[in-house]
């Protein structure tokens, strides 16, 4: 997958913690929707059956990212939002 390879290039202080982070599943409504991977401040969000227009293919689980990522983080603040 062409983003993965280039967030995976990409120089920064932390890359090698990055790359070595474990991939966690990204779940909506108990069930999985995507696979996480992150450090420190960067997060890479791959959902499943979606190409680059997540929200056309998977709207559910993109209104739910945009949801917890303008919270600031990608993970869970209340107990019916996404969870791992």
């Amino acid at each position: 997958m062409g983003n993965s390879n280039c967030v995976h290039a990409m120089k920064w202080s932390d890359q090698k913690d990055f790359q070595v982070a474990p991939t966690m599943p990204y779940l909506l409504d108990d069930k999985e929707a995507g696979q996480l991977e992150s450090h420190g401040p960067l997060a890479f969000l791959k959902v499943h059956n979606a190409g680059h227009m997540v929200p056309m293919d998977q709207p559910k689980d993109a209104l739910q990212m945009l949801k917890t990522l303008s919270r600031g983080s990608l993970e869970p603040k209340q107990k019916d939002e996404t969870t791992w």
